[in-house]
């Protein structure tokens, strides 16, 4: 995180800047939702049950290329039905 000038932010990940993007990054096993126990979180797909929002509901793996989501996550962008 060093590298790529991360800054630690409150919430115990890092804050990433890139032009126009701010990312906030936590290693897997420090996502919010399993470490107060409302979700298992095992691998990098079970991000998509761990949003407030739909929107948010959407993960990209750099490694593999793959893209996941929910069912119906396209056609409710689609119809801007995303909470």
């Amino acid at each position: 995180m060093n590298d790529w000038g991360a800054k630690q932010n409150r919430f115990g990940g890092f804050g990433l800047s890139f032009d126009r993007w701010h990312v906030d990054v936590w290693a897997l096993e420090d996502t919010w939702a399993r470490t107060a126990g409302l979700r298992q979180v095992n691998e990098l797909r079970d991000l998509i049950h761990c949003t407030f929002f739909d929107w948010d509901a959407v993960v990209y793996d750099l490694e593999t290329g793959v893209l996941h989501f929910k069912e119906n996550y396209f056609e409710a962008l689609k119809t801007g039905f995303l909470k």
